[in-house]
């Protein structure tokens, strides 16, 4: 809590330099076929645990998200995927598996309480929607830690659009 506490009071620098850093990888992607920079209501205040870019599988053959991952880790872009906890609600293990971790908040619920409607057991397939938006999703970081360095931001952008403007021989 004490350093936390510390950490606290850099916040709103550390959040406006990520949100500055993130609009510059947004425009600097913006125009790279296939890719687009995560979608921000204009009204919305972000700040960012991962930069989650999404790209179109079916603009590329087929070319399945981890081989994009990999291409972008090898331009020394730290992308990856899932591990940030963004997995679709209906498939995070406490709701898969309700059974498992039974009783949360006693009288049996959330899963058996008498103010529960009918237990509900959530499979793949549920959301598609939410499951495709996730499938297609690549996690890439928030620079928050980064100073605004454009050169340093133009380095990634360029790695990203060489894997991109590339997409045909990684298949």
């Amino acid at each position: 809590a004490a350093m936390a506490r510390v950490q606290l009071k850099y916040l709103e620098r550390r959040n406006k330099l990520e949100g500055k850093n993130c609009a510059y990888i947004d425009k600097g992607i913006a125009d790279i076929k296939g890719i687009d920079p995560p979608y921000i209501a204009s009204y919305a205040q972000v700040t960012w645990l991962m930069y989650l870019a999404r790209f179109y599988p079916d603009e590329f053959k087929r070319v399945n998200r981890e081989r994009i991952i990999e291409a972008l880790q090898a331009e020394g872009i730290p992308a990856t995927t899932g591990r940030t906890g963004y997995i679709p609600l209906h498939l995070q293990p406490l709701i898969k598996e309700q059974g498992k971790y039974g009783n949360l908040y006693g009288k049996g619920c959330p899963w058996k309480c008498p103010h529960a409607h009918p237990q509900k057991a959530y499979r793949e397939g549920d959301f598609p929607v939410a499951e495709k938006v996730y499938k297609e999703r690549i996690d890439l970081p928030n620079f928050r830690d980064i100073a605004y360095n454009t050169q340093y931001l133009d380095q990634y952008i360029e790695g990203i659009r060489k894997v991109f403007e590339n997409i045909d021989e990684l298949r």
